[in-house]
């Protein structure tokens, strides 16, 4: 399933992987999965991972904020 990473995908394919639901196009997680060369796990792995890092980042953004509200944070942003 794995591809080379400059091995560009036809745009009909994609195309093809967008699908139109309550009037918003999106895509299937194994579709993209397929056209992006990495099993469907990985690319779930990946996102959770992605959203996580943001959460932790936006969190220890606003400490100062948070701390004001009663929201207990260690030096890194961590809830504590």
């Amino acid at each position: 399933m794995a591809r080379s990473s400059t091995a560009l995908v036809p745009l009909e394919r994609i195309v093809g992987a967008i699908l139109l639901m309550r009037r918003q196009k999106v895509m299937l997680d194994a579709n993209l999965a397929e056209l992006c060369g990495v099993e469907t796990r990985v690319l779930v792995q990946v996102t959770e991972c992605i959203s996580f890092i943001r959460i932790r980042e936006m969190v220890a953004g606003h400490a100062d904020l948070l701390k004001r509200v009663g929201f207990r944070t260690g030096e890194d942003g961590h809830q504590t």
